[in-house]
């Protein structure tokens, strides 16, 4: 993981890819470790707490022949999702439109179909979505991701 977490002066120094002071105004601090997460995230903030996502490991890498045969099973879109929330560990619909680069309604279609499928399962809280992948997902996105299931 390119830097490291740190506490300097009372204050929590986290690696991101964005630049911003958060308050945590009297919620808790949740720290939790991301298998398939390649990068420190930050959740939707919850009632209570807010959490930071870190990577716990090395994310599963597809072999070419396999991204290839997903792509060709899923189109090409639908397959960059799929990967995309498999390698996140979960993403709120915003978060996946913009990763993917692509408007909020092409990538609600997208998760749709792989809802439907049974590739994914959309979590809600309030207004906000979050899309994490199912086991079977998983195993299609890459089998090294066999045996973590959230």
């Amino acid at each position: 993981m390119p830097g490291n977490i740190a506490l300097r002066r009372g204050v929590l120094e986290v690696p991101t890819a964005f630049d911003a002071d958060l308050e945590l105004g009297g919620r808790a601090l949740q720290i939790q470790a991301v298998d398939l997460s390649r990068r420190v995230t930050l959740a939707e903030p919850a009632d209570g707490h807010l959490t930071v996502r870190i990577p716990a490991g090395t994310p599963p890498r597809a072999e070419p022949s396999q991204l290839t045969a997903l792509r060709s099973l899923l189109g090409i879109g639908r397959a960059e999702t799929l990967k995309a929330i498999v390698t996140s560990g979960g993403v709120s619909g915003r978060q996946l439109a913009s990763h993917l680069g692509v408007s909020n309604a092409v990538a609600s279609r997208h998760a749709a179909v792989l809802r439907r499928t049974g590739l994914i399962r959309t979590l809600r809280t309030g207004q906000t979505v979050r899309h994490v992948a199912t086991p079977l997902g998983y195993d299609l996105a890459g089998p090294e991701a066999t045996g973590w299931y959230p």
